[in-house]
This record gives structure tokens, C-alpha cells and sequence, in this order.
């Protein structure tokens, strides 16, 4: 009977997963042919537009060389967004300072480490023993 109830479980599970990533795949690949037919589409409307500016020839590499320029840009477009989000270079700290940096970061270890019933008693210590030690500098 328990057999029977978790194999429905598992079933019902697995069923109701597959089915939800073939539905979310089946929309993500009928907005990506939208997506295409779009991009087509305003190629052609944007070369009628362009000829009647520039001759045949002007339009269509003009139209080429935007593409290779955002297909460009879209490549480094990873690359741009790592450096944007490079962490600035630390600031120079005084001795305090630095007490208190390690401080936090012990605690966030300890934390992590001992988990919330054992954190109390260890962020005592470490603040008694950086206390000490800030006491012995001044």
C-alpha cells in the first residue's frame, strides 16, 4: 500500500515536471521563430527604407555592417558586464578598521561554521579577544 502511494507520488512528480519544462520549451521556441520573423521583417522594411536614400548596394551593406556591429556587441556584451561588476580596489584601513573588518568576517564564518545555537558564545569570544587586542594597541 506505501509502495503503491509513493510509486503514485514519484509518477505524479515526474509527470507534472516533464510536463511543465516541455511546455515552458515549446513556448521558448515558438517566441524565438516570432523573434526571427520579427528581425527578417524589419531587415526588409529597413532596406526599403534605406533605398531610397542610398542605391541597392549602399542599403543592403549598411544593413550588414549594423548587424555585424551588434552581433559584435552582443559577443562582448558577457565581457562588459564582468567589468562593470569588477569590485573596487579595498580602501586603506587603520588598525581599528581591520579589527572590525576581521571581526565581522569571523562571525559570518563562525556562523556558518556552528550554526545559530553556537553562535552566540563564539561571537563573545571573538569580540572579547579583538577587545583585548584593541585595548593593548591604544
Amino acid at each position: 500500500m506505501l509502495g503503491a502511494l509513493a510509486r503514485y507520488a514519484a509518477n505524479r512528480a515526474v509527470h507534472s515536471a516533464t510536463d511543465n519544462v516541455v511546455r515552458r520549451l515549446s513556448w521558448s521556441v515558438i517566441a524565438g521563430l516570432f523573434l526571427i520573423i520579427g528581425i527578417v521583417t524589419l531587415a526588409i522594411v529597413t532596406f526599403w527604407w534605406l533605398e531610397q536614400f542610398w542605391s541597392r548596394q549602399s542599403a543592403a551593406l549598411a544593413i550588414i555592417v549594423g548587424s555585424f556591429a551588434l552581433a559584435v556587441l552582443a559577443a562582448m556584451m558577457p565581457s562588459i558586464v564582468e567589468w562593470m561588476q569588477k569590485p573596487a580596489p579595498p580602501a586603506p584601513t587603520d588598525g581599528v578598521s581591520e579589527a572590525v573588518n576581521s571581526v565581522v568576517e569571523e562571525a559570518k564564518e563562525v556562523a556558518d561554521y556552528l550554526g545559530p545555537m553556537r553562535l552566540v558564545a563564539s561571537s563573545f569570544m571573538v569580540g572579547l579577544g579583538v577587545g583585548r587586542r584593541v585595548k593593548g594597541k591604544s
